[in-house]
Order: structure tokens, then C-alpha cells, then sequence
């Protein structure tokens, strides 16, 4: 009788590594839209290398960024000083103008 030994390899470890938790993005928003706008928007997200969702993405945090004159957001649509809430959420209610963002930029520095 022949006895053979157990091989000592070791399992390869497949797949993709894990990413940054924080990078993950949770939320959808879904919006109804003209077939010629759909149809533009990727013609343009084609021409500069992108998917239409990125593009859509990218378009929706320059926006947030130039209503703020500075930029809040990451390249991916994280808070970049408020440890991931928005100003609505630092600032209380809406329509408060209580310490706002908008009202810093606007007053002289003391």
C-alpha cells in the first residue's frame, strides 16, 4: 500500500482586492429624460472616454462645487470637510443662513 502526503500549497487568493469602504456609493437617483438628451449625453460621455453615468456624476459634483466657489466634494462625491455630511446637514434646517457656506464667502474677514 502506497500512503501519499497531503501537498502543502497554499490556496491562491482570486478575485478583485477590496476597495476603500468610503468609496462606495449607496445611493440611486433615477430621472426621466428626453431620448435626444440620453442620446447627447452619450455621444459626449463617448467623446471624453467616460460611461454615461460617470459623466452624469462628474457633471453633478462640478455643479455642487461651483455653487459652493469651493470645492466640497471629492472626485467621487465625498464631503471633503465635514467627515461625509452635506452643508444641509451641518447647517440645520433649510433656509437657515446661520453659519452657511454661502454667507462666509460673502462677509469681510475680521
Amino acid at each position: 500500500m502506497v500512503v501519499v502526503k497531503a501537498a502543502k500549497t497554499k490556496k491562491r487568493k482570486g478575485g478583485r482586492p477590496f476597495g476603500d469602504p468610503d468609496d462606495k456609493r449607496t445611493e440611486r437617483i433615477a430621472i426621466r429624460a428626453h431620448p435626444d438628451l440620453v442620446a447627447e449625453l452619450s455621444v459626449v460621455a463617448r467623446s471624453q472616454g467616460f460611461v454615461r453615468s460617470v459623466l452624469i456624476e462628474r457633471t453633478l459634483i462640478d455643479l455642487v462645487n461651483h455653487h459652493y466657489r469651493r470645492q466640497v466634494l471629492d472626485m467621487i462625491g465625498r464631503s471633503i470637510d465635514s467627515g461625509g455630511k452635506s452643508d444641509f446637514h451641518r447647517f440645520g434646517q433649510p433656509g437657515s443662513t446661520e453659519d452657511h457656506p454661502a454667507r462666509r464667502l460673502r462677509e469681510p474677514k475680521k
